[in-house]
């Protein structure tokens, strides 16, 4: 079987900047990247908060998972725990550490290999930013349009995302301000040219940092219709203004990475954006991970990856960005344990009290976690794993709060020191024995057969196989391969071959083998895969991901 070779030498043109011989990191990523939130993921200090030099103290962790970059939550002083309600873009936030911390961080991620990408929130800031009280109480100065001030002459677009505030200055006047998400983050004007020099002068204090690219918080909401003029060409102005960003950033560093968050389960509308990015998260793909109904019915995964993907690729230097769920998110292991219907909240490790159905369940949940990880771990693009997936830690939203899906990372004795923050149990937003059941680091590392041994396995799959680190992607059209709960599709380059089998379902499924096409197993999930002459039969909630020779 000849497989069409998918990943073409444009690739090498993604940035103008870069030498033709190379491509920038993310276009062929030799491993995966790592979204954290400081202050849950490990405390260095024990004041109950996670902080940057944490995150510096278990880089070695990162590395044995074979990540390649990691994304940190918005670092900067703000008002919320969050850090998405910024007061000032180019400081530290105290609780998290110092200027000196972050700069130490960089050097110790470089030193293995880790690109650093900042969170920055350029849609909107705090309502507490000095930038905002001086539009509020002086619309002749120098601040006065850096919001959007409503103006009873134009007529604005409609939209789904936020609203017009209207609050009392200190004068005892009105002003009306626009805020996509709450009125504490009103939205900056970004029409407005001296707001962009602002955060160019952002970008360019933390480039100097050492900073390797970033994620931009909210990126179509920049131009939201609802703040804007009735029929303003509000994608082109948005792809405008990131690409003008980008072009900026890469004049100060060639191989800036821009990263944006696009909320939608729209393969059309990733298109539509990924000309103002290097890579987007792709929702898209994961709501179908997440979705595969139990059983399964015929599976379509593959052939509309397929499709999705040659949209992703019409944009030259474009690469997706997989992921399985992220802070504004219900945990995928919480979804499992429900779809599995027992609770959501313990955790999936085995419990005393557990009856015989309960355990089933809790296996059955931990099996298709394994099978989610292989899918978007196998996939083409730049994978994320958001901080404890790669331990099953569960959360979703409670008292209309997200805390709970940023539970703190268990990370248990590890050299004598647990790194492991409080600060959530403080604020009685977690379910009652949230993650009780959930094992630590220090126990996943020390079990050769644990969802944290998969999940470095398959991150170190990419470093060792060529196949997984392009863009090629081919649903598998061999008999069977797609029938049932079964997800097949292979990956080429260099010619190697990959094929990555999954069976989500709760039956076991099999498929046909052409002749003279002999298959090695290179990583499954424990549960291997019976081979007899052809006839190639995966377990329930199991997965192979194999080398093809002829």
């Amino acid at each position: 079987m000849k497989i069409k070779k998918t990943l073409a030498s444009a690739m090498i043109f993604a940035s103008l900047l870069l030498p033709l011989s190379a491509s920038p990191w993310w276009q062929n990523p030799t491993g995966s990247a790592y979204q954290i939130l400081v202050y849950s993921f490990a405390d260095s200090n024990g004041d109950g908060l996670g902080d940057l030099n944490g995150i510096t103290a278990r880089l070695d962790a990162l590395s044995a998972l074979n990540v390649q970059a990691v994304w940190l939550s918005p670092i900067n002083p703000a008002v919320s725990y969050h850090g998405y309600d910024v007061t000032d873009y180019t400081a530290v936030d105290s609780r998290l550490g110092t200027l000196a911390d972050f700069d130490a961080l960089v050097t110790e991620a470089h030193k293995r290999g880790i690109n650093i990408l900042l969170d920055e929130v350029f849609n909107h800031s705090s309502a507490k930013h000095p930038w905002f009280q001086g539009f509020l109480n002086d619309a002749a100065g120098k601040y006065g349009a850096y919001y959007y001030r409503k103006d009873k002459t134009i007529e604005y677009g409609g939209t789904t995302m936020g609203t017009w505030n209207e609050v009392t200055n200190a004068s005892g006047g009105k002003v009306t301000y626009f805020s996509a998400f709450w009125d504490q983050m009103p939205d900056l004007n970004l029409t407005n040219p001296a707001v962009i020099d602002e955060q160019k002068a952002i970008l360019k204090f933390w480039l100097a940092h050492g900073v390797d690219g970033f994620r931009f918080d909210a990126a179509r909401e920049v131009f939201n219709t609802g703040k804007a003029p009735k029929g303003s060409p509000t994608l082109a102005m948005t792809k405008a203004y990131w690409n003008g960003l980008r072009d900026y950033a890469r004049g100060i560093k060639s191989d800036v990475f821009f990263l944006g968050e696009v909320s939608t389960t729209s393969n059309q509308d990733i298109a539509a954006y990924a000309g103002g990015f290097d890579s987007l998260f792709d929702f898209p793909a994961a709501k179908q991970i997440t979705d595969l109904s139990v059983p399964a019915k015929d599976s379509l995964f593959a052939a509309n990856y397929e499709k999705s993907l040659k949209l992703y690729k019409r944009t030259v230097g474009f690469v997706p960005a997989p992921f399985l769920s992220n802070h504004d998110q219900d945990r995928s292991m919480t979804v499992n344990l429900v779809k599995m219907s027992t609770s959501g909240v313990f955790g999936w490790g085995a419990d005393k009290a557990d009856d015989l159905p309960t355990a089933k369940s809790k296996d059955a949940s931990l099996a298709r976690s394994k099978v989610e990880a292989a899918i978007y771990l196998t996939l083409p693009g730049l994978p994320f794993i958001y901080y404890g997936e790669e331990l099953g830690m569960t959360g979703r939203r409670y008292k209309n709060d997200d805390i709970a899906r940023r539970d703190v990372y268990p990370w248990g004795m590890v050299k004598g020191k647990n790194y492991t923050a409080s600060w959530t149990k403080k604020t009685l937003m977690l379910e009652e024995g949230q993650n009780s059941k959930t094992l630590s680091f220090a126990a996943q590392e020390a079990d050769p057969s644990s969802l944290l041994q998969l999940y470095r396995k398959l991150s170190l799959l990419r470093k060792t196989h060529p196949a997984l680190q392009g863009l090629n992607f081919t649903a598998c059209s061999w008999t069977d391969a797609n029938k049932g709960s079964l997800i097949s599709y292979f990956r080429e380059a260099d010619g190697e071959t990959l094929l990555v089998t999954v069976n989500p379902g709760t039956e076991a499924q099999s498929f046909e083998t052409p002749d003279g096409k002999i298959l090695l197993d290179i990583a499954d999930g424990g549960l291997a895969p019976l081979v007899k002459d052809n006839l190639v039969t995966l377990n329930a909630g199991s997965f192979a991901v194999w080398k093809i020779t002829e």
